[in-house]
């Protein structure tokens, strides 16, 4: 496990060994595509090669001879250049080199791009292009100067970034760029490397310190109680109480000596302890996620408005015993629905509370909800107003619980498996 800023030192050994991973991902890439160049790549090609120093990908940037360049990450090509892109020729001001007429209409432009992504191997769901594109932009012209590029770009519907942007040229019908931001439902392992590399520790490490074995149940023990009952004022769909052998995942954190965690049930909802209390819960079905997901699962139908939306996650927040004006929880918030041009209807809100005077966060309280089904699918409250103290427990591995309510117990079996860390957001090629 790796801290965010650790680095892979980059040796000569490793970065060539990192290179002939790649390759034989770019001759793929390039064949499917048609694109002019000969195949297979070699390194004999290779104009210049940056590898990541990211230890938890295989991941670089390579620059052919011909001038065309491509981005590896994630266990697949991202990004790809040609020498007759407009950003290769906006670097070295040869527009004229593109000058051409359009011979292909702005959907047909959309329809080819989407074909040269299935021709990648790509689903088209799993990227969002399915959808109507976030924009359509081109011909370019620069005077007398006609380029008869486009370029579309599709957004990811749940965040305000894009997804896919793809740049055709409309005269000679073939695609000059590519970029695919780092996408979940595309990623794969990464190629292996016969290289090991060394990794140099960050000189910011996580203070987050990862706690398992008999600390980490003792602290499991401690908490269920709370988070049953967290649990039960909002009516979430999970076992009462909820018990050891509920649970597929359970992650504890030692932070500057208190603990803090993260179960996740057999039926796939979340329950958060953060801060001394119980915090927030996530449903598997959670629309407004970085995991995997298919816009086609969350189509529905609007059933409730902003309005009674936000009146729902206000009453949850009662239902919690808290006061909604002490969180500021009776002003104003900010609601966001999906990032969705015309159909499919995708019903969800996200709704949130932020309070930050003087620059600190004093409150943040997020929410989803599904207006069809109309239910909460996501809370989160986090204030310094209701930090308090965390249940304590002794530092060590032969410590045993104090006294205190427990939680009908079975043995820990596959609980206290650690769950895989997010993925952590690429820059595309640059």
């Amino acid at each position: 496990m790796f801290d965010l800023f650790d680095k892979i030192q980059i040796t000569a050994g490793y970065s060539n060994a990192v290179l002939v991973a790649i390759l034989p991902h770019v001759t793929d890439f390039a064949q499917k595509l048609d694109l002019p160049m000969d195949l297979p790549v070699t390194t004999a090609q290779v104009q210049r090669f940056m590898p990541d120093s990211r230890p938890w990908d295989v991941a670089g940037r390579v620059q052919l001879t011909n001038g065309y360049s491509f981005r590896f990450d994630h266990g697949y090509v991202s990004a790809f250049r040609s020498p007759l892109s407009t950003t290769e020729a906006m670097a070295g001001n040869r527009f004229r080199e593109l000058e051409g007429q359009v011979r292909m209409s702005a959907d047909e432009v959309v329809e080819f791009a989407r074909s040269a992504l299935r021709r990648l191997g790509h689903n088209e769901e799993d990227l969002y292009v399915d959808l109507k594109p976030e924009k359509v932009e081109g011909p370019v012209r620069l005077g007398r100067l006609l380029v008869p590029h486009y370029v579309i770009s599709w957004a990811d519907p749940r965040f305000t970034f894009g997804s896919v942007r793809v740049e055709v040229d409309a005269g000679r019908r073939r695609v000059t760029e590519i970029r695919i931001l780092p996408h979940l439902n595309i990623a794969r392992p990464p190629p292996k490397v016969d290289v090991t590399p060394v990794i140099i520790p960050s000189p910011w490490p996580d203070p987050r310190k990862p706690v398992e074995g008999e600390r980490a149940e003792e602290f499991l023990i401690r908490i269920l109680p709370e988070l049953s009952e967290f649990a039960r004022k909002l009516d979430l769909p999970v076992p009462q109480p909820i018990r050891t052998n509920d649970l597929r995942g359970y992650v504890c954190w030692d932070l500057g000596g208190v603990l803090e965690c993260e179960v996740v049930l057999t039926n796939g909802y979340s329950l958060s302890y953060n801060y001394g209390y119980a915090d927030g819960f996530a449903a598997p079905d959670r629309f407004f996620a970085s995991g995997r997901m298919r816009v086609r699962d969350f189509v529905g139908r609007w059933r409730m408005t902003s309005t009674e939306a936000v009146a729902l996650v206000r009453n949850a927040v009662k239902k919690l015993g808290y006061d909604l004006r002490a969180l500021g929880l009776n002003g104003k918030p900010e609601v966001e629905r999906p990032h969705i041009r015309g159909k499919p209807t995708v019903p969800r809100f996200q709704i949130s509370w932020d309070s930050i005077p003087g620059g600190t966060i004093e409150t943040m309280v997020s929410a989803e909800v599904d207006a069809d089904k109309r239910v909460l699918k996501r809370l989160s409250v986090e204030s310094t107003k209701l930090v308090r103290e965390r249940p304590k427990l002794p530092i060590g591995p032969g410590s045993t619980p104090g006294g205190g309510q427990q939680a009908p117990l079975a043995r820990p079996r596959d609980v206290l498996e650690r769950t895989p860390p997010a993925e952590r957001p690429d820059p595309a090629m640059k």
